[in-house]
Parts: C-alpha cells; structure tokens; sequence
C-alpha cells in the first residue's frame, strides 16, 4: 500500500469500481495517489457522469482493459488537498475544477471515488459565484467543442484569446465572414459549439436541433435555426440560402451517424470542412468521397494532443468567460454519495439505452 504524507489523512479511499468490462461497477476502496511532477491531488465535490463512461463500463473504450479494476469519470471540481513538483498555478485549499488525463486514463485520474489527479494543464480555479456542480458540468463538452473549432484537429480556427488572435499567421482570419452549422446543435457539445463561435465572432452560426431548443441557442449567440424535425429538403434549401446558396463550408455533426444532413448541406464546388463527434464508418466515408469529393471529413477523437498548446491559456480563460457570461454551464441532476452505486449504474444504463434527460453529476 502506497503511503501519503498527509497528517491524519487515510491513505484509501472510497471508489466506484469497474472490475470487469460488461458488467455493473461496485463500490470498493483504492488507494490514494500521490501526485508526481505537474500534478494536483484534488479532493472531490462533484464529477459529472457521461455517455463515454457508459462506453467506457460496457465496452472497454479507452483500453483499460488491462489496468482493472478501472474508475471512470473525466469532469472533476473539488478543493486542491496537495500539488506535485513544478504546480505553482493553483495551491492546496483553493476550489478548481478541470479534466482528467482521457489521452492516458488511469484509475487515479477518474472522478468516481474521493480524491483524483488532475495535471496543472488541464484545471482551472472556480469562480466566485459558480458551485462545483456547475463547473463539473463544463470539462469534456466544453473542451470537445473547443478543439472541433480551434485546434488542427478541428477547423483550425484562431483560438479568440491574444496568443491565438494576434499571431501574424491569423491577421487575416475574418471571423465575421465565416459561416458554421451546427447540426444537434441542442446536443451539451453543440450548445458550447454555439458559445465559443460567438466568442470568436463567427458572422453566421447556424443551427439544427429540436424546437425546444431555439430560445436557447439564440441566446446563446446562435444567429440562424432550423428543427431538425423538417424535412431534410426543406432544411437544406434554407440553410442554403442563408449561406449564400453554395453550400456550407464548415459543419460540426454532433450526433448523427448517418450523416446525409451534413452531405446534402455540402458546398459541392470548392473547400468544405466536416467534423463529426462520432466515427465515420467505410461505407459513410465512401459516400463522402463518392458525393463529395472536396470536403474534408474528420472525427474528433484525440482531444489531447492538438488541444496541448493551447490548454493553460484556455483554462486560465474559462473562469472569466464563465463569469462574463459568455460561457454557460448545462443542466443536471444530482446523486447523492458513491453508495448510491445502483443510481450510477443506472445513470450510465440509460446512456447506454439512448434514453433523453439531464446529465447526471455525482457527489463522491
């Protein structure tokens, strides 16, 4: 068993645990880890449950197959209990909130038991005003719909802080003169996709979602919307003609996979840009190059290594675009205590049903 030098502080800790993939997690015990170097020991108030956890439990995704039993859980607030080597960002007592490692998940960077690592790259301080519930709703959504918009693996746009903005490779980047649809736009990503276009200035940000969605979205900087329940002509002759009449050129696709909105609404004549938050299969890449064959598709899958360069300035900003009011945290629900095991597996149950309703976060 791993020692820690904490005066009077157990060195386990409760956890839900995953010890075989397939089946239900349990409630059971782990050690507590130590942060190493860029690290931060966080003491858990809240982590917010996904569908990629529910993969995650019943699938293996990740491939932690070999490191069980496993913890899942990538959003995390809390209080910081201790930093590694190298952390001067953020200091023992202070609230943060941030995202677990998900391009290396271990058990101890997982948000389903009392105390995780978080690297100093990837947290931010919580702002006065905001609860750790609110902040926990923010890390995965909100870092999801950062990169499709403004790392190499996305549209490559210029992040809208000074570094980004102001380079001389981006001086002539005109936001205003972009056009971006947002298909399931009422999606927690597409509704942080809407915010961060309208932070960066994007002229034209169209959106696709439910009807119960529209209030929303346009107050959240959306300038154009369509329910997604009209026919898929209907809509592509709309949104056609508020881009110009050639097609769009930039399409984030938040949870179709099918993709045939995204194909019809294609500019057919010059450079388009599709990203997709779920994996084109062979036969819908065919498709792509077959109806196409200009556009370049991709799925945001890796959100660590194009979002590197960037991360400490983004998390240094979230807290004051949370405050500004530019960035809004989602809905949830709340379950009470890593005992309530049953609650969680039927939280993570109704993922993998593709059962509607609010996030869910946990109080470990």
């Amino acid at each position: 068993m791993i020692s820690i030098a904490f005066t009077g502080m157990s060195t386990t800790q409760k956890a839900v645990l995953v010890r075989r993939v397939g089946q239900p997690m349990d409630l059971g015990e782990r050690p507590i880890p130590v942060p190493g170097n860029g690290e931060v020991l966080v003491k858990i108030t809240a982590t917010m449950i996904l569908p990629h956890d529910a993969y995650g439990r019943d699938w293996g995704m990740f491939e932690f197959g070999n490191k069980l039993p496993f913890v899942v859980g990538n959003n995390i607030a809390g209080v910081v209990e201790k930093v590694g080597p190298g952390v001067s960002l953020v200091r023992p007592g202070e609230r943060v909130f941030g995202l677990s490692a998900a391009d290396e998940p271990t058990p101890d960077r997982a948000g389903l038991q009392q105390y995780a690592l978080l690297r100093d790259n990837a947290i931010a301080k919580t702002p006065d005003g905001f609860t750790d519930d609110q902040v926990a709703s923010l890390p995965i959504n909100v870092v999801t719909a950062w990169v499709s918009l403004f790392t190499s693996s996305g549209f490559g746009w210029p992040a809208p802080f000074s570094a980004g903005a102001k380079s001389s490779s981006t001086k002539s980047f005109d936001a205003k003169a972009q056009s971006l649809v947002i298909v399931a736009a009422g999606s927690n990503v597409g509704k942080f996709a809407v915010q961060m276009a309208s932070l960066a200035g994007v002229g034209k940000i169209i959106t696709v979602a439910s009807s119960s969605n529209e209030d929303e979205l346009l107050q959240m900087g959306a300038t154009h919307f369509f329910d997604r329940h009209t026919s898929l002509e209907d809509i592509v002759a709309k949104i056609r003609a508020v881009s110009g009449g050639e097609g769009a050129t930039h399409i984030l696709d938040c949870f179709n996979d099918d993709f045939s909105l995204a194909i019809a609404l294609l500019a057919r004549d010059g450079a388009s840009h599709v990203r997709t938050l779920h994996p084109i299969i062979d036969e819908q890449a065919v498709r792509f190059q077959r109806e196409t064959p200009m556009a370049d598709v991709r799925f945001i899958e890796d959100l660590a290594v194009p979002f590197g360069p960037q991360a400490v300035e983004f998390w240094q900003h979230l807290p004051e675009w949370l405050q500004e009011g530019k960035i809004l945290p989602t809905t949830f629900r709340v379950i009470e205590g890593l005992e309530k095991v049953n609650e969680i597996n039927a939280a993570l149950d109704h993922y993998m049903n593709g059962t509607r309703g609010r996030q869910v976060i946990v109080h470990p």
